[in-house]
């Protein structure tokens, strides 16, 4: 009789881990993809961030060398398997908008579009195997107006 309540509590302690790691796996898979999305804004920020600064420090008055400081930034992202695409776009550069006292013209604002293609889409979710995340940034556009430039990014 002993040998017989032993096994019918082997078996019920396996049917509870099995149950158990069922909720359990989906929840961690679901935190690894959020974390990544995380991540990816984190990047998207950043990059608009840079490339804002970098158009913001270019003193033209026309908008194609701020055009390029923006391209210049998006080079320098390495894509990868998980974050394949990057685009940079320079939103409302107005450099005819004259100084302030304190040397400040117009503001840059950059948009950051970052793809991420997600480690483990989860269906139930509803969320695709890429997705987008966008930010922007914006900088103010420093004028030297006493002979000194601003520094390079």
């Amino acid at each position: 009789m002993r040998n017989r309540a032993t096994k019918g509590a082997k078996a019920q302690s396996l049917v509870e881990t099995v149950a158990g790691l069922c909720i359990l796996v989906p929840v961690l898979l679901a935190l690894l993809d959020i974390g990544v999305v995380m991540i990816a804004g984190t990047i998207a920020n950043n990059l608009a961030k840079q490339a804002a600064r970098a158009a913001a420090n270019v003193v033209q008055t026309n908008s194609t060398a701020a055009n390029n400081a923006v391209q210049e930034v998006q080079k320098r992202f390495p894509p990868s398997s998980m974050f394949p695409k990057a685009t940079l776009t320079l939103q409302g550069y107005d450099a005819s908008k004259p100084p302030t006292n304190y040397g400040y013209g117009s503001n840059i604002t950059v948009i950051a579009d970052v793809t991420v293609n997600l480690p483990v889409p989860i269906p139930m979710l509803n969320v695709g195997p890429t997705v987008d995340i966008k930010t922007q940034s914006t900088e103010p556009v420093l004028m030297s107006t006493q002979g000194i430039t601003p520094a390079a990014p």
